[in-house]
């Protein structure tokens, strides 16, 4: 740094994590960027700039600073916020009257008066970015509730059009850059009749027992035509006509009642009415199914619009997408193959490890609480590591793109036959050229399949024995055909993939792991690594991964308050029930869609007391009025945080019939 200028007190927000620090107004972004980078332990502050809250750009909205620039181009005052975000891309956002879709559509010019253009991070909701948009005169509406739908007007060719759901992220939608964003009046959906939705070819169709469950009351149970089209389910009297109602799916919760497998109950999410959501997502709907085949046939596509399961599912989305989201950014795995590897490296002596099948009502009960944004605990569980090791093998299986994705299927294939000097030649220079989030994923599971087979006199579990099991689920092409080919060729790439690990990572270009990385991996070796460093560590690298399971880092997604202080302060984990509370909407709790009896693990019933983060700048005595009461509101909403907790606890007990 060549001269020093003024130093401040920062504030620094990272998705769910906070970290208080000082920088230099002369510093560039991307040197505060790998200050912070160090500090939460994220491997690639260069994917991240800095965004500034509290300053505005030309356009009225919050300033961005690309790499170069310091905060002395913005005057930023002591205390002041600094939100990481990924890089912006440019959203245009445009308000809808009356007028029915495929008219607006029809006539829709990105280039129309009533344009509003913003700089936006696509890792961010509809949702997340209502608070900007409210703030922009003349783009709402009073007293006017909306939906978003996206319009692409190709260089050529006709217009499309899709609803958005303002749970998921644009890029998990696939927004384009320079996308344009409808805000669309949700009234206009009461005017569609039964016979125009037809005709659009929607998703489901059928009558289904609907009730409503208002201020505590239940209203009598009907039969009612029902219709599910994008995010919005529509319910009729009959067959044709206007729909006596409209449920937008994506403000409702999607459960199961606990006594009653076959009905499905829609809860509203507590958001702020005037946050230009839908004022009719209140209170809650009962749907009943006539038959199990009716409810398995509508669940799991109704439950992907709902707002427990939009953006939250991990089983069958490509691994770029779940490495995109917010919860991934502070690891190189995604949070399943995390808990799977550490639970898992307790239990290398089990015999026929991810070759033995686990428990399939117990697979499937672990994938719907996945899906529903649920990390199971497998430890807290007491799971059997087989039923662990089905379920990490039925994620791989359902990715689009597998992890040696199928561009590269052949040039993995045609090592088949070839010599393991030719091998180990063609191997480090296959797998530098996958994409970084395939690369470090592929690495640390041939550590660990690789220290697995280490162990095989013990669980018979060899590097061919383990290329039988992974091989088809990391090398897999379209066609079925020559997989079954291939299957030869398959097994013996992944097998010598396992069993020289050591000597392919050495000679892999270098690559940063994040500092939390699964086995605190780096670009010479994981702790599940190679050669002599994997043997003479074996003691203290076991250890180490025995504390990501058990110490305060189990939990990869867990916000801190402070991360200055070299002791972390202990602080309540994020709970995620899998069920509202029962005050939600007068009823007993309910549970996640599985038939499985065995019931979900039981939260805390109590928490290590919270600490709150130091006062910056100097003792407590000399802490301003703001900020001790900021810290008084930290430690009332911490407050609340627990007795949710014990709400929690208290319905899941009720269920069981133990309260």
């Amino acid at each position: 740094m060549a001269a020093k200028g003024r130093e401040i007190n920062v504030e620094v927000k990272m998705h769910n994590r906070t970290c208080f620090m000082k920088v230099d107004t002369k510093e560039t972004t991307l040197e505060i960027l790998k200050r912070i980078a160090d500090k939460f332990g994220i491997s690639h502050p260069a994917e991240f700039c800095i965004m500034v809250p509290s300053v505005m750009d030309v356009d009225g909205t919050p300033m961005w600073m690309d790499h170069n620039s310091t905060l002395n181009s913005v005057y930023l005052a002591d205390g002041g916020v600094l939100q990481v975000k990924r890089h912006p891309q440019v959203l245009n956002v445009f308000r809808a009257d009356c007028v029915p879709i495929a008219d607006y559509v029809k006539t829709f010019d990105p280039d129309q008066k009533g344009k509003f253009t913003f700089k936006a991070d696509f890792n961010d909701s509809p949702l997340d970015l209502v608070p900007l948009w409210k703030t922009v005169e003349g783009l709402v509406q009073k007293d006017v509730q909306y939906v978003f739908m996206c319009v692409i007007k190709p260089p050529s060719g006709p217009k499309t059009s899709f609803f958005v759901n303002s749970q998921k992220s644009l890029y998990e939608q696939k927004i384009p850059d320079d996308g344009n964003i409808v805000l669309y009046p949700f009234s206009q959906f009461m005017k569609l009749t039964a016979e125009q939705l037809a005709a659009t070819q929607p998703e489901l169709s059928g009558y289904l027992i609907k009730s409503s469950i208002k201020n505590d009351r239940q209203t009598p149970t009907k039969r009612r035509w029902c219709v599910l089209k994008d995010h919005f389910l529509y319910y009729f009297k009959g067959s044709s006509g206007s729909p006596s109602g409209v449920i937008p799916l994506e403000f409702y919760g999607a459960y199961q009642e606990s006594d009653d497998p076959l009905t499905l109950r829609l809860v509203a999410n507590q958001f702020d009415k005037n946050n230009m959501l839908m004022a009719e997502a209140k209170g809650a709907f009962l749907l009943k199914f006539e038959s199990q085949k009716q409810f398995e046939e509508w669940f799991p596509i109704i439950s992907q619009h709902c707002s427990n399961y939009a953006g939250k599912d991990v089983f069958g989305l490509s691994l770029s997408i779940l490495m995109a989201r917010k919860s991934s950014w502070f690891s190189d795995v995604p949070e399943i193959a995390y808990k799977t590897f550490n639970f898992l490296s307790h239990e290398m002596d089990s015999e026929g490890l991810f070759r033995l099948s686990g428990l399939t009502s117990q697979v499937d009960l672990y994938r719907n609480m996945w899906n529903m944004g649920i990390a199971v605990d497998y430890e807290k569980e007491k799971t059997d590591p087989h039923t662990v090791a089905s379920l990490f093998k039925k994620w791989l299986r359902e990715m689009p793109d597998p992890l040696l994705t199928h561009e590269r299927y052949s040039d993995f294939v045609q090592l088949f036959g070839k010599t393991e000097r030719e091998k180990l030649d063609k191997f480090p220079k296959l797998l530098n050229s996958l994409p970084t989030a395939n690369k470090k994923m592929v690495m640390e599971l041939n550590a660990f399949a690789y220290k697995i087979s280490e162990k095989s006199e013990i669980n018979k579990m060899t590097a061919k024995n383990l290329a039988i099991v992974f091989g088809p689920n990391l090398l897999q092409t379209q066609d079925m055909n020559q997989m079954a080919a291939d299957s030869a060729a398959i097994n013996d790439v992944t097998e010598f993939m396992i069993a020289h690990h050591p000597t392919i990572l050495n000679a892999m270009t270098p690559f940063k792991f994040a500092k939390k990385s699964t086995f605190q991996g780096n670009s010479k070796g994981s702790s599940f690594g190679s050669g002599s460093a994997a043997q003479k560590g074996k003691g203290q690298n076991h250890s180490q991964a025995r504390g990501l399971t058990m110490g305060n880092t189990r939990g990869m997604n867990s916000p801190r308050t402070n991360t200055q202080s070299s002791s972390s302060s202990p602080v309540l984990p994020p709970v995620r029930p899998s069920a509202p509370p029962s005050h939600s909407a007068g009823h007993p709790p309910v549970r996640p869609p599985t038939h499985a009896k065995t019931p979900p693990a039981l939260p805390p019933t109590h928490a290590p007391a919270p600490v709150l983060p130091p006062i910056q700048g100097g003792q407590a005595g000399g802490a301003s009025v703001k900020e001790l009461r900021r810290r008084l509101e930290e430690e009332e909403r911490r407050s609340d945080e627990l007795e949710r907790r014990i709400e929690i606890l208290e319905n899941i007990l009720r269920e069981r019939g133990e309260l």
